[in-house]
């Protein structure tokens, strides 16, 4: 694909929207390959606030408040000018995502027509759209004979199989983000799409030759998971196990920034070494219940088949080395294609060569990363 020819350097507004936390930053898009980031702002909801039941309206005046102070250091930074287009990226649980598919079988290999291929996508949407509304569908590749294929109008095949991976979001959910945007900025555009499409993104533009894996996004609240097999996204789950339960059990009473801090001092060994290795002690003592928690989890998704060895695991660096010993050391074989332990492969944001992040509040932050090479590819198409 050709993609979209813009020429100049333009810059947009990115919002990255999480279970318990945002951020918003200016990308200057340069070219298709090439993007930096001047600033970036970051609010989290403390942990009162995240179970009570103005979770999400406390969670949009953060966005609100940090995306106008963001405006206001970029336009007194540039002489005034305005920003155009907003995007926002929400992840789960605002906007969760659904593997649709549909199937035609035909008696003898048959010409493929682009309207056999359109009666087949219109059958896979067709069961999506419930709880909440269509947020975006994601097109995964088309499969000929149970094969992946590029382009496949105008071949021969007896199997057409078409896949999907749609989100949705609650429509006062998607207000609410849509107005607070209109609010600080009336002038601009603000288009929404799902974590979930950039996750899927995520694993194609850093790891383009994985075929079999469980990708794991692990956030403040919970945990998006998304099974490939052969290339294909086949599911899509949202574990309410992530950050803040984890710090919460191995270290009740303390601040969740406290607890994030001690963990990312003990993965660097910076700081006492009573200290680290009491923090590694109280981390052992609250594996039990995270075994109990994915590990219910997992195996509704691994009931009727197993699922890869590979896991590519999405989660913040301070917490990230930890996790990955946990998938690796914990017996999660039960639920494995060859009854061996998980295999862990971590993502940075490193590894997006085309964005350069020149903020100096939390430099490399990979979902910032995520979200601005998904709006790359929405502004350029894909390669």
């Amino acid at each position: 694909m050709l993609g979209k020819i813009l020429t100049g350097e333009r810059a947009i507004g990115v919002a990255n929207i999480e279970s318990s936390s945002v951020s918003f930053s200016i990308v200057k898009l340069q070219s298709a390959t090439n993007a930096t980031i001047p600033i970036t702002r970051y609010a989290e909801l403390p942990l009162e606030e995240r179970t009570s039941g103005q979770h999400l309206f406390a969670l949009k005046q953060r966005l609100a408040d940090i995306t106008k102070a963001a405006i206001n250091d970029y336009t007194s930074a540039h002489g005034g000018r305005a920003l155009k287009k907003l995007y926002a990226v929400v992840h789960a649980p605002w906007a969760i995502g659904n593997v649709v598919s549909a199937s035609t079988r035909f008696p003898q290999e048959t010409y493929i027509s682009e309207k056999i291929m359109d009666d087949c996508a219109t059958k896979a949407l067709a069961q999506g759209g419930k709880g909440g509304e269509l947020l975006d569908v994601h097109q995964l590749p088309i499969m000929l004979n149970g094969y992946r294929t590029a382009h496949p109008e105008g071949k021969y095949a007896h199997l057409v199989e078409v896949a999907g991976l749609m989100s949705t979001c609650d429509a006062n959910i998607r207000e609410e983000i849509a107005k607070t945007f209109r609010d600080v900025l009336p002038a601009s555009r603000t288009i929404i799409h799902s974590g979930a499409r950039a996750i899927v993104e995520a694993i194609e533009a850093t790891r383009p030759q994985l075929r079999d894996a469980l990708c794991m996004h692990v956030s403040g609240e919970g945990t998006e998971v998304i099974v490939l097999r052969n290339g294909m996204v086949r599911s899509y789950t949202y574990i309410t196990e992530g950050l803040r339960s984890i710090f919460s059990r191995a270290f009740p009473g303390m601040h969740p920034e406290e607890a994030r801090t001690a963990v990312r001092l003990m993965q660097r060994q910076e700081g006492s070494e009573v200290v680290g290795v009491q923090t590694e002690e109280a981390l052992l003592k609250a594996e039990p219940d995270m075994v109990h928690a994915y590990g219910e989890e997992l195996a509704k998704i691994s009931a009727q088949l197993r699922l890869p060895n590979a896991v590519f695991l999405i989660a913040s660096p301070d917490i990230a080395p930890w996790l990955q010993k946990f998938f690796e050391r914990l017996d999660f074989s039960q639920f494995t294609v060859t009854a061996q332990p998980f295999s862990v492969d971590l993502i940075s944001a490193s590894e997006f060569t085309s964005i350069e992040d020149g903020t100096s509040e939390r430099n490399g932050d990979l979902d910032v990363a995520m979200a601005t090479s998904h709006v790359l590819r929405e502004e350029y198409g894909s390669a």
